[in-house]
């Protein structure tokens, strides 16, 4: 009887660091893109009783509310000191615009040549109405006209792939247009404002596995991200 206690109580021990079960995910609409996709499937690997579930929506979402276990978010600040949260890495930004766009409106040379260029405006972002960056001689912000605004990151993506304006978009949704030059950096004097990847979930006193292996292997898998520059 001794024995199959010593049984029992090593499998509960057990149980209780394993991952497993439905991991509900918020995150942003780009992270639909290849580099991420192979992340996931690394984890899932490496945890094979965790079924990853992501809802991907690019507002912010309620974690307690809506039955989240964890949201993804990218900002240049750190989010609501109400809940946890864990630095992953940094989210490259870049303002761009098609190769076609530019050849036909001009390749603008600082900040202040670009309120002659119209917009791919996005509703959820510090750039919504307009563009700050960070220069020698300070903070220079600029307001352009806007030819599309929208809600979905995506949409605003094809919209510059269009030739339709300029956007400030991640370098991990374009990087493969920049490869190609369907899609061209702007080279300013000035940078933008350093976005980082968060991970966000509300404070429980016990951290399930599943939260917590997922976390820790998103900050191992993307350690090797540095602190580049944003050469816009």
């Amino acid at each position: 009887m001794l024995e199959k206690l010593e049984m029992v109580e090593a499998t509960v021990r057990q149980s209780a660091v394993v991952a497993r079960g439905v991991l509900k995910i918020s995150a942003p609409v780009w992270f639909a893109n290849p580099l991420f996709t192979k992340a996931l499937a690394k984890y899932r690997s490496r945890y094979p009783d965790v079924l990853l579930d992501l809802n991907l929506n690019d507002r912010l979402v309620d974690l307690v509310q809506e039955g989240f276990d964890l949201a993804l978010r990218v900002t240049s600040e750190e989010p609501s000191s109400s809940l946890l949260t864990r630095r992953i890495c940094p989210i490259q930004l870049m303002l761009v615009g098609s190769t076609d766009y530019l050849r036909r409106n001009g390749y603008p040379k600082t900040p202040n040549e670009l309120s002659k260029h119209l917009s791919i405006s996005y509703y959820y972002s510090q750039f919504a109405d307009e563009i700050s960056f960070e220069g020698s001689n300070g903070q220079q912000t600029v307001k352009l006209p806007v030819s599309i605004r929208s809600n979905n990151t995506i949409m605003l993506y094809q919209a510059t792939l269009a030739g339709m304006g300029l956007a400030v978009l991640p370098k991990w949704l374009i990087e493969d247009d920049l490869t190609s030059q369907r899609l061209e950096v702007l080279k300013l004097d000035y940078t933008l404002a350093t976005s980082s990847l968060y991970a966000v979930y509300t404070n429980q006193r016990y951290l399930s596995p599943k939260i917590s292996t997922f976390v820790d292997f998103l900050a191992e898998h993307f350690s090797g991200i540095t602190e580049l520059e944003n050469n816009v």
